[in-house]
């Protein structure tokens, strides 16, 4: 009798320590991006998670397009730090902070049909075009340190036939200053 319940003790020990590097295995393949910088996907998540810092606000709210028919008003512009899910350990994920802030820009566009615009930051006079993804309602970028004004350029879509984005053109620059 106190065989069978060692050898069904270590049964249990070997399927459990299985079990757990199965379970593991199966997180660490449905890692998509390994402690990649995420953000909060509303200010009140940012919040209550602890990650919010401040708002901006934007010197001009709404703006006219130059080559369309169409406009986009800045709604809410505000700053968290940076943050991750530490999946080190897959099945123990944690969120920690990290240096450098999200910069969230939520605006409105008048034509709910296409997408006819893009916006980038000037860093240091500079356009940075690989800053940060936009999405239909929002354009969030990432910044190493904040300043008293963020600048973003707008580029709209060229209206010529068979052109668009292949030659986007220049649209207003967009100044945003802390609250």
């Amino acid at each position: 009798m106190k065989n069978k319940i060692i050898i069904l003790l270590i049964v249990f020990v070997v399927l459990s320590i299985g079990a757990y590097f199965v379970m593991d295995f199966i997180c660490e393949v449905g890692v998509k991006c390994k402690n990649c910088s995420q953000t909060s996907n509303t200010k009140e998540k940012s919040i209550k998670s602890g990650f919010y810092l401040m708002d901006y606000k934007p010197l001009k709210p709404v703006i006219e397009f130059k080559h369309h028919d169409e406009k986009i008003t800045f709604k809410n512009v505000w700053v968290e730090s940076q943050w991750f899910y530490n999946s080190d350990n897959c099945l123990l994920t944690k969120i920690e902070k990290r240096d450098g802030f999200n910069i969230i820009f939520e605006f409105e566009k008048s034509n709910l049909e296409t997408f006819l615009f893009s916006l980038s930051p000037v860093l240091n006079g500079e356009i940075d075009i690989t800053n940060g993804g936009i999405m239909e309602t929002k354009k969030e970028i990432r910044l190493n340190q904040l300043t008293d004004t963020i600048w973003l350029q707008i580029y709209e879509k060229n209206p010529t036939a068979g052109i668009g984005w292949k030659e986007k053109l220049d649209g207003e620059v967009v100044g945003f200053v802390k609250k």
